[in-house]
Formats: C-alpha cells, structure tokens, sequence
C-alpha cells in the first residue's frame, strides 16, 4: 500500500505556479523507496525498481520549486518515474505468475503497457513543445488524458494486487 500512497502523490500534479499545491513528488517517493526496499527481497523485478526510484526521488527535488516540463530534469524525471513504474508492473506479473493468478498478470500486462505509452505520449509532447510548441499544444490534451488513465490503472492495478496478494 506504500507504493499506491507513494504513486498517488507523485500522479496528482498539481502546481500553484511552478510548486506543487499538494505534497512535493520527493515525498512520494519516500513512499516508493520504502516499499521496494521491502519488496526487492521477494521479487527481482522490485529490486531492479529500486535504484530508478531513488534517482527519480532525488531528480525529483529540484523540480519541487522549479518546473519546467522542457527541462532536461522534467524529461528525466518522467523517463526515470517511467521505468519504475515498468519494473512495479513487472513485479506484480512475476509474483502473480508464480501464484497462478493469470487475471492479475494480465491486468498488470495492461497497465504496464498503458503507462509505457502514456509515458511516451508525454515525453513527446514535451520535446514538440521545444520543436513544435503549436503541435505541442494540439497533443497536448490527448496526452494529459492518456496520462491520466495510465496513472489510474497503475493506481488500481496497485490496489488490486494487495488485495489478491495480501
């Protein structure tokens, strides 16, 4: 439940100015190191997680008080939470595979899939927002939504799995 509180945080984006409104993304992160720390002694894939968080975590700081989606920092941010994301997935098929549950390997195909895409979307339009930035604002909104239903189905793929798993 660590790593959806964690991911939760880091997801709801929400900014006043360049400074996020909520609770700052190192804060989640705190969450997500946490519960891989734990998790990396039962699954690889959690462990192969883990360093990707911490460099997310700390990539994350600066970008608490100065945002700017353009910045090399935000693309690296986005690439780095990207790939942690991937190996939580991949976690969660490794453990239900070994468990029998082919419903939660494949919800959490899906998902990893989905957010790998919606990463994508976004790493895109942020570069056509330096190249292209009437492009950029086109894509714009089709990306926000993808991201926004990646985010959603990695937080109830979370949800889902420590219910079936315990």
């Amino acid at each position: 439940m660590q790593i959806f509180c964690g991911l939760l945080i880091i997801f709801l984006d929400i900014k006043l100015g360049a400074v996020d409104a909520i609770l700052p993304d190192p804060v989640g992160y705190v969450f997500v190191v946490t519960a891989l720390r734990y998790l990396s002694r039962i699954g690889a894939d959690f462990a192969k997680a883990l360093p990707y968080a911490v460099l997310a975590g700390l990539v994350s700081i600066p970008l608490t008080v100065s945002f700017d989606p353009h910045s090399v920092l935000s693309l690296l941010n986005a690439v780095l939470e990207a790939i942690t994301v991937w190996f939580i997935c991949s976690g969660i098929i490794q453990l239900a595979m070994e468990r029998g549950n082919m419903a939660l390997v494949n919800a959490a195909e899906t998902s990893r899939k989905l957010y790998a895409a919606a990463a994508l979307a976004g790493l895109t339009v942020a570069t056509l927002g330096v190249v292209s930035p009437p492009l950029a604002v086109v894509l714009l909104f089709p990306a926000v939504v993808i991201a926004f239903a990646g985010g959603i189905l990695v937080l109830l793929l979370l949800r889902r799995a420590a219910i079936e798993m315990g």
